[in-house]
């Protein structure tokens, strides 16, 4: 088993959406330990970055951007910070993969859509692939049905304590960032200027979100 970081913190309630705990339950309950999952998408994510970029003929280019991206660090700070990251950069590999497979795109939107039952700021992907690859309406259909498959069981289980702790909890802690720059280049410098007073957090998502999905004329 591994050990605890905080032996005199009690885990009374997990605080991300179900699709990271559905993906981590098979290797705690036959390895009786979460991280073989991270071992293993970390050896994926660098297999599929070694196949896209065999497409380039670069033979260098190709053996140490892979050998790069194992030789990350993985000391207990940034493992407690970033737990969850490693199956997100395997997803967002396995999505530059499909892309590149025509008969796979199909599965881009799925792929981006789990996401969001995995870290709760990826709230926004879907839309901007939408945006981006104009997908079909039964693709949507069926990324809907996964994200209900995976997040309405957890959510009638208990919907008070699953809006609480994967929503409201987890968003609420924005409100404690640090304050920008208003000398910065960004929204907030502007609406600092006018107002004296930060940008809210339900603003800046707001106003970069249409900003993103917003139509883009082509030159």
């Amino acid at each position: 088993t591994y050990n605890k970081i905080y032996t005199d913190a009690p885990a009374n309630y997990f605080a991300y959406p179900p699709g990271i705990l559905l993906s981590v339950l098979p290797f705690t309950t036959f390895l009786g330990d979460p991280r073989y999952l991270f071992v293993l998408v970390e050896i994926l994510s660098a297999i599929i970055i070694y196949s896209i970029l065999k497409k380039t003929k670069n033979d260098n280019l190709t053996e140490i951007i892979p050998l790069i991206f194992l030789f990350n660090l993985r000391w207990s700070l940034v493992l407690e910070q970033s737990w969850i990251d490693s199956l997100a950069v395997f997803v967002f590999a396995a999505i530059l993969f499909v892309q590149t497979q025509k008969h796979l795109q199909r599965l881009i939107l799925p792929l981006a859509t789990f996401l969001i039952t995995v870290k709760q700021s990826f709230i926004i992907l879907p839309l901007l692939v939408i945006k981006g690859f104009g997908l079909k309406i039964r693709e949507i259909l069926i990324s809907l049905a996964l994200i209900a498959a995976i997040i309405l069981p957890f959510f009638f289980w208990g919907p008070n304590d699953f809006v609480k702790r994967t929503i409201t909890d987890y968003f609420a802690a924005f409100s404690q960032r640090i304050s920008l720059s208003p000398r910065s280049l960004s929204f907030n410098s502007l609406w600092f200027e006018q107002a004296k007073t930060d940008l809210p957090n339900a603003a800046l998502i707001i106003v970069s979100s249409v900003k993103y999905l917003a139509p883009r004329e082509r030159i």
